[in-house]
């Protein structure tokens, strides 16, 4: 039997821009079932299909639980109630905007319109935590990283791992004897970290990737 309430459930998820996480916070079950309804291992309760009416009102049940009715169909009927297409990608987890913090692995997915993917398509969100950079990166928002871009360009913003497990983002000023990890931040107190070729203190810089774009997550206020 084809799985067609789990693409009525992703098609809406994805067309509101929700990752699974979020998705399940509305129905009040876990990302895991959210991933399992998708997958069409299990199906949702009457409860949760409830849940989803309540917290988006232009819902009705056939949307989730009929196959000729549901929201799957409905958007390739309906193209203009289509936002832009988006592609699920790898959030891989958490990066610090402040001092670095290891990253925290998920396998969690968010959505990206496919118009970035094209540019980017080895590309993975990383969830910003801190302040350090809010000018250019807000708190809780979601910054893509293409892995492929290493190379280093002054001024430009990079996820670095720092000692090959701490990581962090920041923006880098290139120096004639080594590299400066810059904050971009409303708040003054923020420094600089400055790494130099002859430190002696054994720290190692990998470069993860370049931020080339960020979203900020549904219903978060700014």
């Amino acid at each position: 039997m084809q799985n067609f309430i789990g693409n009525n459930i992703h098609a809406l998820r994805v067309n509101k821009g929700l990752s699974q996480t979020e998705f399940a916070k509305i129905t009040g079950v876990s990302q895991s079932a959210i991933s399992a309804w998708e997958r069409g291992e299990s199906t949702p309760h009457a409860q949760h299909v409830q849940a989803l009416i309540e917290a988006i009102p232009e819902l009705v049940p056939d949307d989730i639980m009929s196959e000729e009715l549901g929201y799957a169909k409905k958007i390739l009927l309906h193209p203009n109630t289509r936002k832009e297409d988006v592609i699920d990608v790898p959030l891989f987890g958490s990066i610090a905007a402040g001092e670095p913090l290891e990253m925290l692995t998920t396998d969690e997915q968010y959505p990206l319109p496919v118009s970035i993917h094209q540019k980017h398509p080895h590309a993975f969100f990383l969830k910003v935590e801190g302040e350090s950079m809010n000018r250019t990166l807000p708190n809780e928002s979601y910054a893509l990283i293409d892995p492929t871009l290493k190379e280093i360009h002054e001024g430009k913003v990079y996820a670095v791992s720092v000692d090959n497990s701490a990581a962090t983002i920041k923006r880098i000023h290139v120096r004639n004897d080594g590299i400066t990890l810059m904050p971009d931040s409303f708040d003054p107190t923020f420094e600089p970290s400055i790494f130099s070729n002859s430190d002696k203190t054994g720290h190692t810089l990998k470069i993860i990737g370049q931020a080339v774009w960020y979203t900020v997550p549904y219903g978060r206020s700014i």
